[in-house]
């Protein structure tokens, strides 16, 4: 691991870091191409990890990791959060007939 793991996390880190997470959960799901997400840090949303319906885009954004968190445990927060997303595609169908 990079000696930053063991640094508080930042909001440019965690950028690095979710981007990061989202790549290992592809990998573990062995799952076919997924948009990328949307990788963003506003304070302004009410949630913080989610599929938008419309062009059924995960959307991670940072600001939802604990405060505080180490680089190294923010990843594996992120990981799991994106595990999560990347499974509501496979138990739900992910377009507007089979949806509807």
């Amino acid at each position: 691991m990079e000696s930053s793991s063991n640094k508080p996390s930042s909001s440019d880190s965690l950028r690095t870091v979710a981007g990061q997470a989202w790549s290992q959960a592809i990998q573990d799901f062995y799952h076919p191409p997924l948009p990328e997400p949307e990788i963003e840090y506003n304070h302004d949303v009410s949630s913080f990890f989610y599929i938008e319906s419309d062009s059924w885009t995960v959307h991670l954004n940072t600001v939802g990791v604990p405060i505080h968190m180490l680089v190294s445990d923010a990843e594996q927060y992120l990981t799991s959060v994106c595990h999560h997303e990347i499974q509501h595609y496979l138990l739900c169908p992910f377009d507007g007939v089979m949806n509807g």
